[in-house]
Formats: structure tokens, C-alpha cells, sequence
């Protein structure tokens, strides 16, 4: 792996009077798997949108590999870059296919049409994520969770070195939540990816997450990330406090960490 990875610097974000995000900074090695991790309204989807570049921070800086993403060209930016919503709808009855075939957009010229490469791409991840069976469905049709598949493979059509993933066990049962996350991380790692997803719950954070990014609401912090580094270190009862206004006991069991909540 070459490359510096994403160097965030005292990014703040604003909607209309209300201070979202305020000076954040992060480094985030390439290879590596991040969770965001924070209550509600902490700005974990909005710094993701700001990553991706699919919002403009109010100040600071984005380096992808050094670069500052707003001096890369959209293309470029969408060949290293995937990025996967918390949630996706589409109004035409676009095949899954045809929808994971526009994550090859940056490789196919302005007025050219999909290659058999781009064809082989397409269907090779819906193999890989055990989605083959839904290649000639309509989107519109398939279920919540069904829709997420696609949407994550959509993005690793894109062939990117950096995965961003927002809420991506949104509308999965328990089962799935675990499959999803296990599989994305697996990928990364065998393939070399960055991985940074938004996540809920802590205990996903330390079971597949090799660093987290903790957040709180900006009320009474002068930014909102209050620690990041590697999960079993930023995981603290301490700083679960910090960020949540809640209690929790953290045990050891199998040599892992699971965090449990005090009920009052």
C-alpha cells in the first residue's frame, strides 16, 4: 500500500445557526478500519458527507494521500473513493445489475456503454457478497437489506482504495448486522482497503473496528471527537460517559471486550 491515507484538519461544519462539527482532526492510515462512533446529531454522517466530498466544510482541510480533495477532480476522487448511504431509494425499476454497473461510471467515457470487463466487475461482487441471485431483479422490488448489499456493491465496483459506509446495518436483523460487518471488514482486509463506517452500536465498534473515532454533541466540548486511536483503547467506560451520559461495564470474555449498560 502506497499513500498517506486521510488527514483531517480543524474541519467545522454549520447548518444555518446551528455548529455541527467543530475542529476536528484525524489521521486515518491506509488499510486500516474506522468506525465513527457517537450518539445522534454528534456529526458523524455530516464529517462522512464532508470525506466524500459530497458536502463543503465551513473550514478546514481533507488530504486523501496528500492531496487536498477539493483541488481533485471528480473522476479521480470517484476511482479511489466509494461511498455507500444509510439509505437509498430509487422510482425506476433499474435492474440490480444495471444498478451496480453505474459504480463503473468513472472508467466508462462520456458516451461509451459498459464493457464485458465492466460486466465481468459487476457480477464477480454480487458473487462475492452472495447476491448473484438478485442480478435481474428490479431494485424497487427487493427489501431494505437486500438494497444495502447493493448499494455496497455499487461502490466496490468502483475498485476503490477507500470504502465509506454510513449506518451500514440500517434495515439488517441481527444476523445480517453481523454478516454485512464481517464481510466489509474481511474485504479490507484482504484487498487493502480503507474502511471508515458510522456505527450505533459501541460493541460492533470493538468487534470489527481496528481504530475508532469517538464523538459527542458539541454542548460544553470544544470539538466534538473526544478520543481516537485503537478501539480497545478509546473504549473506556470513561469515554463512553463522555459521549453518551451513560454508564457502562466493560468485561472481558473469549479475550474480547464487551460493553454492557447499566439499566436504572
Amino acid at each position: 500500500m502506497t499513500g498517506e491515507g486521510i488527514r483531517i484538519e480543524g474541519v467545522g461544519k454549520s447548518y444555518d445557526d446551528l455548529r455541527v462539527l467543530e475542529g476536528i482532526g484525524v489521521s486515518i492510515k491506509k488499510g486500516s478500519v474506522v468506525a465513527f462512533l457517537g450518539p445522534n446529531g454528534c456529526g458523524k454522517t455530516t464529517l462522512l458527507k464532508i470525506i466524500s466530498r459530497n458536502l463543503d466544510p465551513d473550514s478546514g482541510i481533507v488530504f486523501l494521500d496528500g492531496k487536498n480533495i477539493v483541488e481533485m477532480r471528480p473522476v479521480d476522487l470517484s476511482k479511489k473513493m466509494g461511498s455507500v448511504p444509510q439509505a437509498h431509494r430509487s422510482s425506476f425499476p433499474f435492474s440490480v445489475l444495471d444498478v451496480v454497473m453505474t459504480g463503473r461510471a468513472p472508467y466508462i467515457g462520456a458516451f461509451s456503454t459498459p464493457s464485458a470487463k465492466d460486466m465481468e466487475i459487476s457480477l464477480g461482487i454480487l458473487k462475492t457478497l452472495g447476491i448473484s441471485h438478485l442480478a435481474e431483479k428490479s431494485y424497487t422490488t427487493i427489501s431494505g437489506g437486500e438494497r444495502q448489499l447493493v448499494m455496497i456493491a455499487r461502490a466496490l465496483a468502483q475498485g476503490p482504495e477507500f470504502l465509506l459506509l454510513d449506518e451500514p446495518t440500517t434495515f439488517l436483523d441481527l444476523k445480517n448486522q453481523m454478516g454485512v460487518l464481517s464481510m466489509v471488514t474481511g474485504l479490507a482486509r484482504e484487498k487493502g482497503m480503507t474502511v471508515i463506517m458510522t456505527l450505533h452500536d459501541p460493541n460492533h465498534a470493538l468487534m470489527y473496528a481496528d481504530e475508532v473515532v469517538l464523538m459527542a454533541k458539541l454542548d460544553g466540548h470544544k470539538s466534538n471527537v473526544i478520543a481516537a486511536g485503537l478501539s480497545r483503547d478509546v473504549m473506556t467506560a470513561e469515554n463512553i460517559r463522555a459521549a453518551y451520559g451513560v454508564d457502562v461495564e466493560i468485561i472481558e470474555h473469549d479475550n474480547k471486550k464487551v460493553i454492557l449498560p447499566y439499566v436504572k
